[in-house]
């Protein structure tokens, strides 16, 4: 037993390698996106999703993002991930957390949010809903791409690592529900029915559009702060790869 994977153990830690490397250029894309949006917005313009894929200029913050991320991990997990996801994540909560307090204002947002609190049970039959979750945990908790090997190696003597994992889940979770009814209240508001990518890069953009020179300011802070978050998944994937 123990034998097949010595001597299958290149293949095997190539694995996680190549993972990371796919999802990388995915996150890349996803920060050159949000940088695109922020800029946009910063300039006073409407965006949406159908004029990035009509630019160029994605593709030049593609090649920014990467070559940011490799030099700040070049510099190593103290003077790199550490003090920009240190701030950033947390303001990005903070910030999450007042969009969903000015959601809960709009019209009909309680009755938005409890549709998506309503139980389905026989949702959980749906193989789509289990593809959702199965996704959810790779890209979101980073599960099965061995990123965790690399955070784990520099965890501080005396930390636990079920503890870690524990708030690193919990607090991913809670991250992604609050995202869940913020979005879904602000993508009624313009009666988009988009899902998925879509809520990001076309219901929000046309939300903050609509709300004149505040909501040109919230858009390209939100953006902003969106892109920190997947920039920090750049660098993680980098570190570990």
């Amino acid at each position: 037993y123990f034998g097949f994977y010595y001597a299958h153990r290149f293949t095997l830690g190539l694995f996680p390698i190549l993972v990371s490397t796919v999802i990388l250029a995915y996150y890349c894309a996803l920060c050159a996106w949000t940088l695109w949006f922020a800029v946009e917005f910063v300039l006073g313009n409407a965006p949406t999703f159908s004029l990035l894929q009509q630019s160029y200029s994605p593709l030049i913050a593609f090649a920014v993002v990467f070559a940011s991320a490799l030099y700040i991990s070049l510099r190593g997990i103290s003077k790199g991930i550490e003090p920009v996801s240190g701030y950033l994540v947390p303001i990005l909560f903070a910030f999450l957390l007042l969009l969903f307090v000015y959601s809960l204002t709009l019209p009909n947002a309680v009755s938005h949010l409890a549709d998506k609190l309503l139980p389905e049970p026989q949702k959980a039959l749906d193989a789509r809903t289990w593809y959702y979750a199965l996704s959810q945990v790779l890209f979101s908790l980073s599960v099965g791409s061995g990123i965790m090997y690399s955070y784990g190696i520099h965890l501080k003597s005396g930390r636990g690592i079920f503890s870690s994992a524990l708030q690193v889940a919990g607090a991913d979770t809670a991250a992604s529900l609050l995202a869940l009814f913020t979005i879904t209240i602000m993508a009624a508001a313009v009666s988009s029915s988009a899902g998925g990518l879509a809520l990001s890069f076309e219901a929000l953009p046309a939300f903050f559009a609509a709300g004149g020179l505040a909501g040109a300011i919230v858009g390209a802070v939100f953006f902003l702060l969106l892109f920190s978050a997947a920039f920090t998944s750049v660098l993680s994937m980098i570190e570990h790869a």
